[in-house]
């Protein structure tokens, strides 16, 4: 059982380090050019999110949702910088929120 937990804390501790400079537990250090997986990550989210709010504008008739979706499902392709894409898709998620027609 403690071994589990151990895997498990390696997992996690790599998952989180996708952000960062080095996974520890795999003793390989990279640069974060030469990891594209943070974009990925961060696409895959922004994909999902914007589909659901591309779903939900489209059967609500509400516009702001539906553009907010497509351009969440559009933003990451455009975007390299990991803090950009942090932005941009808070931006795009408090959207429908804050405007309303």
């Amino acid at each position: 059982m403690g071994d589990n937990r151990v895997r498990l804390y390696l997992l996690l501790r790599c998952i989180l380090s996708l952000f960062h400079d080095d996974c520890p537990s795999l003793n390989v250090g990279r640069r974060r050019s030469d990891r594209p997986l943070n974009g990925l990550v961060a696409g895959i989210i922004a994909g999902a999110f914007g589909m659901a709010y591309f779903v939900y504008g489209k059967r609500q008739s509400k516009v702001v949702p539906v553009v907010a979706g497509v351009l969440l499902c559009v933003y990451p392709y455009f975007t390299e910088n990991p803090y950009a894409l942090i932005a941009i898709g808070a931006a795009l998620l408090a959207a429908p929120f804050l405007l309303d027609f």
